[in-house]
């Protein structure tokens, strides 16, 4: 029963979320003063623009703190609205925040957490067409959204085809909602292009075409020992979530079980990108904890078996490793 009220407590109670922003907030001071070299985190020339090289670090601290904030906002707010997870909670929004927080890898990259917001955004929009006789806008957004997270990350566009077969999952892909889609998948880059040719830059509109197509020998020694940590640990707690839920499906509504099948998908997919494009590590790792996050809480606020408790007290000895080697490694 002590294991069980922890777990509630911790899953379901008002204090949960402060006292991650808490940790959060105290583990981004103590990697701004111990990690003294950050180095640019992305290979896409847009979004090195939001990299220590090109700013100072202060104001990339700042803004990705800030943007790290929105996603978690809008995190809560995908909850609320769709209930993903049946009980009202934070704690996926907790779980994003302390995950992004104790790997010190993803504090200089403000273009992830800008990327993550689109994703989360194009989510959001992608979520509200479900069965809806007008669907039109909706998809229209959605793809939008996903469009200009491309625009900073071109490989966002491979998951144009999984929002395509969700939309008709959604039963809401009609001819006129697929055109609109498609709508607003050129609409940013029609921005692109006006920009890149009135500021004689017309490189940067190319730029996403060339990134797509130019194929990288797979080296996985850009990866630190950090990195390789971390997406373990993630990626193991994700999966006992995801099997957690493929075994409980028949507990959620056929709606949930739409949003949570997509979320998995995403997963999938973000896990055989990181896998072919290694150098697109920290950005798609980034991704991969905003769905992650969905599932662990999932798991986490909805199972009671006294397995489920135990696991939880052992994910949280885990995550808690994981940030004590983190911190060693930045020293």
């Amino acid at each position: 029963m002590i294991k069980k009220s922890i777990r509630n407590t911790i899953a379901t109670g008002k204090i949960t979320l402060p006292a991650a922003i808490f940790l959060s907030a105290l583990m981004w001071i103590v990697t701004y003063f111990v990690d003294s070299e950050p180095t640019v985190q992305t290979t896409y020339p847009l979004a090195q623009l939001l990299e220590p090289t090109f700013l100072s670090r202060q104001i990339v601290t700042i803004m990705n703190l800030l943007l790290c904030g929105v996603v978690g906002y809008t995190l809560i707010e995908l909850n609320n609205v769709y209930t993903v997870i049946r009980k009202r909670t934070m704690l996926h929004c907790s779980i994003y925040v302390l995950l992004v927080s104790i790997c010190p890898f993803l504090h200089n990259s403000p273009a992830g957490s800008l990327i993550s917001l689109c994703v989360c955004l194009s989510i959001f929009m992608l979520f509200k067409s479900y069965q809806k006789n007008e669907p039109v806008g909706y998809i229209f957004h959605s793809l939008l959204f996903l469009s200009l997270g491309s625009i900073w990350f071109p490989i966002l566009l491979f998951f144009v085809p999984l929002y395509l077969l969700s939309a008709f999952s959604f039963q809401a892909l009609t001819l006129r909602s697929f055109f609109a889609g498609l709508i607003g998948l050129f609409v940013p880059y029609l921005g692109l292009l006006s920009y890149a040719f009135l500021s004689d830059k017309i490189d940067l509109f190319y730029a996403p075409c060339r990134n797509l197509i130019n194929i990288v020998p797979l080296d996985y020694s850009l990866l630190t020992a950090s990195e390789y940590v971390s997406i373990i640990v993630v990626t193991f707690l994700m999966l006992v979530s995801a099997i957690h839920y493929l075994v409980t499906s028949n507990r959620e509504k056929l709606q949930t079980r739409s949003y949570l099948n997509f979320i998995i998908s995403l997963e999938i997919v973000i896990i055989i990108l990181g896998v072919v494009q290694p150098q697109h590590f920290v950005t798609l790792f980034q991704l991969f904890l905003v769905g992650g996050s969905f599932l662990i809480a999932h798991l986490f606020c909805l199972s009671g078996s006294r397995l489920s408790n135990i696991f939880f007290l052992f994910s949280l000895v885990l995550i808690t490793l994981l940030a004590l080697y983190n911190l060693w490694m930045c020293l």
